[in-house]
């Protein structure tokens, strides 16, 4: 399997994964508090909307990218984000068919497009995690979307460590599983 086509590949896994998830929620937990400070479950899923939203941009012809994270959708209208979310899900799909993922686009440093999938798909992984701590769905990521989550945080950290992206690391659990001890450093704390 060719660079491009394995970060395709855990994108998708990611993407997937998230989109099952988020249709296993059930409706009246939407508004639980996640480990994102002030973000609820359906807030988070109007970020990942907005990461979905970055990688359509990034197989734009102009590769345009900001370089600053998502964020969350002020509206609580739980059928209308899940719309907003459904939407750009079928679109990022579309657009991958036609994108030419070995160009180099900037984002952060000049990059394939395909290189560029690597932030979204952590972003997918690691919220998806907290949508499903939320809502007291299963939790342990599967090991290959595990490990692709962990990429982009190879990085130096005060490029990711900083306010509006992720805090400081906090101690897992003696017993946490391999998924929680990712989120400790990423700064989330698991239930007990």
């Amino acid at each position: 399997m060719s660079e491009t086509d394995e970060f395709v590949d855990q994108f998708f896994q990611a993407l997937d994964y998230a989109d099952k998830l988020i249709d296993s929620v059930p409706e009246p937990v939407w508004g639980n508090q996640t480990p994102c400070e002030e973000w609820t479950a359906l807030q988070v899923v109007s970020h990942l909307t907005g990461t979905l939203d970055k990688a359509i941009q990034m197989q734009s012809a102009d590769g345009v990218f900001e370089e600053k994270p998502a964020s969350p959708g002020q509206g609580s209208d739980v059928s209308e984000t899940l719309q907003r979310w459904r939407s750009a899900r079928d679109m990022v799909r579309d657009g991958m068919a036609g994108a030419d993922l070995d160009e180099k686009v900037w984002a952060y440093g000049h990059r394939t497009r395909a290189e560029t999938l690597a932030l979204p798909t952590a972003d997918l992984a690691v919220h998806s995690w907290d949508i499903a701590v939320a809502t007291g769905l299963e939790r342990e990521l599967p090991r290959p979307l595990l490990e692709s989550a962990k990429g982009p945080f190879n990085m130096p950290e005060e490029m990711w460590r900083q306010p509006g992206l992720f805090g400081p690391a906090v101690d897992a659990a003696d017993d946490a599983s391999d998924t929680d001890q990712l989120m400790a450093f990423l700064g989330r704390r698991a239930p007990r």
